[in-house]
């Protein structure tokens, strides 16, 4: 099988051609009757209707596989733990791994959690586990309406919402713990931008206050989403707003979401200074242009053949053809502005184009080669763009197939990593809070290379050090160095005791127990199924590390005061 790049390459390639040619000979489109109008919008509810549900099963089959929240979210946990000690009001620092980080993070999303669980029979970790879930499957429907705004036609906004909700990028990282944040950024991103593109091109009191408090929330919830708003912001200003309207309806959002937000920029910048806000702001090694993405035309992460990125594609040629610039020049922004990895962003640009790439492209490119196949001659009976009540059934069953085939591996196809604590883990977890000092600085060595469930919620379960963080080293400086480090330490994992001394002592590192959990790495680089296996029978035999636990989800040993670093 070609990857998921040279596949899409492959495709658009060789139907580049077709498309051009398809939308010099098809006729433009024609004048609805009243049933036609009335179909479509039935066929756009029934999609639509399909896209929420099968949103929500994606979703919630991967969540409920696990008994704890996914992946990450031992940052905001301890946050909101923080918050609700601090009887709300904003801390100094956060508690997190007792690394001094500044609590100056979005708060919006830590602000709802500490309610719902002082309001309802909710703990905390039911609270990271599915409020995320709840606020993203919210997005397919507010993303909807984006669509139906922005894309004239209905049947295209219909399918344009299927596609968002299968895509890999618009649930993978919302739905784990640390969508917490993410997923309600989104959610007010997708709102605020809905609500100025109406402002735009309607005006009205309306959207302009609906414009400027989406925005406020999208601010107040997460920093990559903030970015995602301003940037897109002036994209849709550029298209719709060049106008003296369009500039002071503008202004007064900017101006609206900077009031707004004032509480929370402007007490952390009192406290903190700028110095939080650069480093987090900093591009943490990753390049200005995703380029391998955009050379393989990777642009959905999709696990097997990728169906929906070919989609993406035909919207891509379509929109060339037509000179309709604005969507393909709002993705490459996103590809080369957002400082991660841009595919959670451009889910929602992948989305649109994807569903004009539908309506526009492959349902004529249908209906040609069926007219051409039963000996047609002329295209007259060739219904227009959209026109869903005429379409042929191999049409309809091709559509189908692709909804299908989409929904099956959204489900299939999600990555390792995306699992949780086990509770045979957490249980060790619970015997480090309860039986080690407080002052202990603990190695966490799992084998996995990029980041691991174990390293973000070891802090926040135990309220004891990681001695290697990454987390919320963002906040602080030094991240790059620091994901260095941590990569160096989890290839001891496979190694001896010599290779842990030696790195603490190239990296000036102290610490005083070492953790191991039993399980397989999420990252495999072991040739073992087990975790550190070599490690932990190295440990077991040398004098200098002393046993202290032995259950079912980790292996925990001491350092011996002889033999701690300085």
């Amino acid at each position: 099988m070609l990857p998921s790049g040279e596949a899409n390459r492959c495709l658009c390639m060789s139907t580049e051609r077709m498309v051009t040619d398809l939308r010099e000979v098809l006729p433009g489109p024609m004048r609805a009757t009243k049933n036609e109008v009335a179909h479509r919008d039935w066929f756009m509810a029934l999609t639509v209707g399909y896209a929420l549900l099968a949103g929500l099963c994606v979703r919630a089959l991967l969540v409920l596989s696990s008994d704890l929240p996914l992946y990450d979210g031992g940052l905001f946990y301890a946050m909101v733990q923080d918050l609700k000690a601090a009887r709300y009001g904003l801390p100094l620092y956060t508690s997190y791994n007792l690394a001094h980080i500044p609590f100056t993070y979005p708060p919006l999303a830590l602000y709802l959690a500490a309610v719902l669980s002082d309001l309802t029979p909710l703990s905390l970790l039911d609270i990271f586990r599915f409020l995320p879930l709840a606020v993203n499957t919210l997005t397919i429907a507010a993303f909807f309406f984006l669509a139906r705004a922005m894309l004239s036609d209905r049947t295209a906004a219909g399918f344009a919402t299927l596609i968002f909700a299968l895509l890999p990028g618009s649930f993978r990282f919302f739905i784990v713990g640390g969508g917490l944040t993410r997923s309600l950024g989104l959610l007010f991103a997708v709102l605020t931008l809905y609500h100025l593109h109406e402002l735009l091109v309607r005006g009205g009191k309306r959207w302009l206050l609906l414009s400027i408090l989406c925005g406020s929330c999208a601010v107040l919830s997460h920093p990559e989403m903030a970015l995602f708003v301003t940037y897109s912001s002036l994209f849709f200003w550029a298209v719709y707003g060049r106008s003296r309207q369009g500039l002071r309806s503008g202004l007064a959002v900017a101006a609206g979401v900077l009031a707004l937000t004032a509480p929370w920029w402007l007490t952390s910048l009192l406290r903190h200074g700028l110095g939080p806000f650069l480093a987090a702001t900093a591009r943490n090694g990753y390049g200005y242009l995703d380029v391998r993405s955009l050379a393989q035309l990777n642009l959905t992460d999709e696990q097997s053949l990728p169906v929906l990125g070919f989609l993406c594609c035909l919207g891509i040629l379509v929109c060339l053809a037509e000179r309709r610039y604005f969507l393909p020049g709002w993705l490459l922004a996103v590809m080369i502005l957002q400082s991660r990895d841009p595919r959670q962003e451009n889910s929602v640009v992948v989305a649109l184009l994807a569903g004009i790439g539908v309506t526009s492209a492959l349902v004529p490119l249908l209906e040609r080669w069926r007219a051409g196949m039963a000996g047609r001659s002329g295209l007259e009976e060739l219904a227009p763009e959209g026109a869903c009540s005429r379409w042929r059934p191999l049409t309809r069953g091709v559509l189908v197939f692709v909804a299908l085939f989409a929904t099956i591996w959204a489900i299939l196809g999600y990555p390792a990593n995306l699992q949780s604590v086990s509770r045979e883990e957490e249980q060790a977890m619970a015997w480090v809070a309860e039986n080690t000092p407080e002052s202990s600085k603990f190695l966490i060595v799992t084998g996995a290379l990029g980041g691991d469930m174990t390293f973000e919620w070891f802090p926040a379960l135990t309220g004891r050090a990681n001695a290697a963080p990454v987390q919320g080293q963002e906040w602080v400086g030094g991240f790059i160095d620091r994901v260095a480090q941590d990569a160096q330490l989890q290839k001891c994992a496979n190694e001896g005791v010599a290779c842990i001394e030696s790195w603490a002592s190239q990296t000036h590192t102290s610490f005083s127990h070492v953790f191991l959990p039993k399980r397989q790495a999420v990252y495999q680089v072991l040739p073992n199924d087990e975790c550190c296996w070599s490690l932990r029978e190295a440990l077991r035999a040398d004098a200098r590390y002393q046993l202290i636990y032995d259950g079912p989800g980790a292996t925990v040993f001491r350092r011996l005061e002889a033999f701690e670093m300085p």
